[in-house]
C-alpha cells in the first residue's frame, strides 16, 4: 500500500465519474446543436425536434447541477429517453 496516497471512496468515485459522464453529454450536446444549426436542421417543422430536446437538455442540466435532488434527476433520465425515442423515430422517418 502507498501509504501517501488518499484512498477513494466508493461514494467520491461514483460522484466523480457522474460529473465525468455529465461534461461528455453536455461536449456532446454542444457538438448536437452546432452541428444541425450548420446543416440547417430547421427547415421543416419536425426538424426543430433535436433543437427542442437539446434546449431542454441544458435546462434539465441546469437544474440537476442546482438542486441535486430525485426530481431533477428523473427528469434529465426521463429527457434521456426522449432523445432515444425521437433517434428511433428520426431514423424510421429517413426511409
Amino acid at each position: 500500500m502507498d501509504a501517501g496516497r488518499p484512498s477513494l471512496s466508493a461514494d467520491r468515485v461514483v460522484e466523480m465519474f457522474r460529473r465525468w459522464v455529465l461534461g461528455v453529454l453536455v461536449l456532446g450536446l454542444v457538438g448536437t446543436v452546432t452541428e444541425l444549426i450548420l446543416l440547417e436542421h430547421y427547415e421543416q417543422p419536425l426538424q426543430f425536434v433535436p433543437l427542442v430536446l437539446v434546449a431542454l437538455a441544458f435546462v434539465a442540466i441546469g437544474w440537476y447541477l442546482r438542486q441535486r435532488d430525485l426530481m431533477s434527476l428523473r427528469a434529465l433520465q426521463i429527457l434521456m429517453g426522449l432523445f432515444v425515442f425521437a433517434g428511433f423515430l428520426g431514423k424510421r422517418g429517413d426511409h
